[in-house]
């Protein structure tokens, strides 16, 4: 069964954004669709796929955020590949979960956080930090190394560990 793919456009067109009035910025989130798995079951799906390219803003607002669990795969599709706008500065937890196309991950120079596992379970074999001056604080070390298939990583810049449940000496 095909639960998603032919009743969704596919790439930016079907971003999904939650809005913030107060800073007039926007956050990528899920889109959610109900899947038909068979005659008598269904569920709800994350249904981005293909190529994606993130808009530095839209509506209005400025795209400053990947949230948590935004691009996770749990069906048969997932993304390809996707292009994060220098606007971005958080990239939330688990963001690229399980995406087992995605080859390769460029974090922007902008990017001030990145959250617990981005890539865990996913299929990306280089991720590239770009250059900068300022740090990037990441939630564990995991979230660069959690990816099974991952064979290059370059950090252009000093990488802040922090965990609010774990001690780093």
């Amino acid at each position: 069964v095909k639960p998603y793919a032919e009743e969704t456009p596919q790439g930016s067109d079907i971003l999904v954004y939650e809005y913030n009035e107060a800073d007039k910025t926007a956050t990528v989130v899920q889109r959610q669709v109900w899947a038909q798995l068979d005659e008598y079951h269904g569920t709800m799906v994350n249904s981005y796929y293909g190529d994606i390219v993130i808009p530095e803003k839209v509506n209005g607002y400025t795209v400053t955020a990947i949230a948590d669990f935004a691009f996770w795969k749990d069906y048969e599709l997932g993304i390809s590949s996707v292009v994060i706008p220098k606007t971005v500065k958080n990239i939330g937890s688990f963001a690229f979960y399980n995406c087992n196309l995605l080859r390769e991950l460029t974090i922007p120079a902008t990017v001030e956080y990145i959250g617990q596992q981005i890539i865990a379970g996913s299929g990306a074999q280089e991720v590239t930090i770009e250059d900068s001056d300022m740090p990037l604080t990441g939630y564990v070390i995991s979230p660069l190394l959690d990816s099974p298939h991952l064979t290059k990583i370059y950090a252009g810049r000093d990488i802040n560990l922090t965990n609010p449940e774990t001690t780093y000496e």
